[in-house]
């Protein structure tokens, strides 16, 4: 869910989500890149990706 401040946590991180409406429920998508060591973060709103990127692999609890 979107906070007042147009951001979201996620492992520690916080993100910030613009173009969505607060306290709206966003989908959130993690795809690991193991190759380049870092997690592509996809944020979905009404069937729309709506914000995208990447970040460090570590810090992320993965299971490959």
């Amino acid at each position: 869910m979107i906070n007042g401040y147009r951001r979201i946590s996620l492992f520690k991180h916080v993100i910030e989500v613009p173009n969505v409406p607060l306290r709206e429920d966003v989908d959130v998508h993690l795809v690991p890149d193991e190759g380049k060591q870092l997690m592509n973060i996809r944020i979905w709103w009404n069937n729309k990706k709506v914000h995208s990127l990447s970040l460090p692999l570590q810090g992320f609890r993965v299971h490959f």
